[in-house]
């Protein structure tokens, strides 16, 4: 399967170099960040390319990675998905947003296509949720 990011800051830095070593299957291969010289550092780090293109890329890949921000989920989102590619959002935040999340999800069913939501930069919620039973009266929880 190949993978195109959008967004080559930390937490693409991450799951690039996660993935990467691993014969899984999954060959990240293009990066797009508005920043042309961090796309291509996580490029050489995966032996990818840096995409110049949007849209080359979209049409390069199977899966593309959103690891940018709600804006970018807002602009590139509906492009990716009528393109008939599936995404990984990681900035749901964007899906607050009544009106946008009923556009993708209409654009998704009419492409077939779908848009997975991990849990992302507030994976520790989880984690709260799973021991809130145990009497859990306090938590102080800091994201960067």
């Amino acid at each position: 399967m190949k993978v195109g990011i959008i967004g080559c800051g930390a937490i693409a830095n991450i799951i690039t170099t996660s993935i990467v070593p691993e014969d899984n299957g999954i060959e990240i291969a293009y990066f797009f960040d508005k920043d042309i010289e961090r796309a291509e550092n996580l490029a050489s780090l995966a032996g990818g390319v840096a995409a110049l293109d949007f849209d080359d890329m979209v049409d390069n890949v199977d899966l593309v990675l959103e690891c940018a921000s709600p804006d970018s989920v807002k602009h590139f989102a509906p492009k990716v998905l009528a393109k008939g590619r599936d995404m990984i959002v990681m900035s749901v935040g964007a899906f607050m947003d009544v009106d946008f999340y009923q556009k993708i999800e209409k654009i998704a069913k009419e492409n077939n296509v779908k848009v997975h939501l991990p849990s992302g930069a507030i994976v520790g919620l989880d984690g709260i949720k799973a021991v809130s039973k145990f009497g859990l009266k306090e938590v102080t929880l800091v994201t960067r």
